[in-house]
């Protein structure tokens, strides 16, 4: 978005005195998301062997529930009354750890109906 808005603001039809303005704002909040998500701590996820439940940053937690959307992976649960969640990019994990965690995650998992294919 960063390197875009200039262009994407100019193909907008913005009035010439709003430009500058709206392209400095642009980049000024892109920069502020971009230090304010590298200074976020890193998160770890631990995937132990299935009677034990799966656990981020040595917490345990329960009924994880996974997303699967094309390429992207989105864990889900629930941390006292907050509802957590866990971006995974297709270039964050490859094909053997991202069935890994399918599987960690169905393990565990409660099925309201049953399987019709191995996962």
């Amino acid at each position: 978005m960063l390197l875009a808005a200039p262009w994407l603001l100019r193909a907008s039809d913005l009035p010439p005195r709003l430009l500058t303005a709206a392209v400095l704002l642009a980049w000024a909040v892109g920069l502020a998301e971009l230090v304010w998500r590298l200074r976020r701590p890193r998160l770890r996820l631990d995937l132990p062997v299935p009677p034990d439940p799966l656990q981020v940053d040595g917490l345990d937690i329960e009924a994880p529930q996974l997303v699967v959307r094309g390429p992207w992976l989105l864990l889900h649960w629930h941390d006292g009354c907050r509802r957590r969640r866990l971006l995974f990019w297709p270039d964050v994990l490859d094909t053997r750890q991202r069935r890994e965690l399918r599987l960690a995650v169905s393990a565990r998992g409660v099925s309201r109906r049953p399987r019709t294919m191995a996962p």
